[in-house]
């Protein structure tokens, strides 16, 4: 229902601005900590979504795919990220979507990273991701335009559904 949430006892209540202004201020001090915590690692692209999820991204077309690769495992491993999915989509070249979430603390993160190669080094690249679940890229007819890249999770009104 359109403005709802669900309590933990499962009651229903709607959500307020309140709630959302609530959820964003405790995740900007969970990236916060999460900063502090590994200011080693390279900077990335971060946003805090409305209803206070902590999503970092990883898009650097100049980058190499090795260094992005790299990147990307370096966020996922440091953040326990242990739900990771992988999709390839061919434009040309291939684009490799990398994903990892998890929970921390109470609030949703996300890593993204897209990777720009002309082939991929499949061994390379498993080698730096933990825990990867591959998934099958989407077939087309050779007489339709290239695939658009795969959408962003949904959220529900409520909040993302991981």
């Amino acid at each position: 229902m359109t403005g709802h949430s669900r309590h933990p006892f499962g009651e229903a209540s709607r959500v307020t601005q309140a709630d959302r202004s609530r959820w964003q201020r405790e995740a900007a001090r969970q990236l916060a900590a999460i900063l502090d915590e590994h200011a080693e690692l390279p900077a990335i692209i971060w946003m805090i979504s409305r209803t206070g999820g902590i999503n970092g991204s990883i898009d650097t077309p100049a980058a190499s795919a090795p260094e992005v690769s790299a990147t990307f495992a370096a966020w996922q491993q440091a953040l326990g990220l242990d739900d990771v999915a992988r999709d390839r989509v061919d434009q040309g070249g291939t684009v490799t979507w990398l994903r990892a979430r998890a929970e921390r603390n109470g609030v949703r993160v996300s890593v993204q990273a897209r990777l720009f190669t002309e082939a991929v080094d499949t061994e390379a690249e498993e080698a730096t991701v933990q825990r990867d679940v591959p998934r099958p890229a989407p077939e087309r007819p050779a007489d339709r335009r290239p695939l658009e890249p795969p959408p962003a999770p949904r959220q529900a009104p409520d909040g993302p559904r991981w």
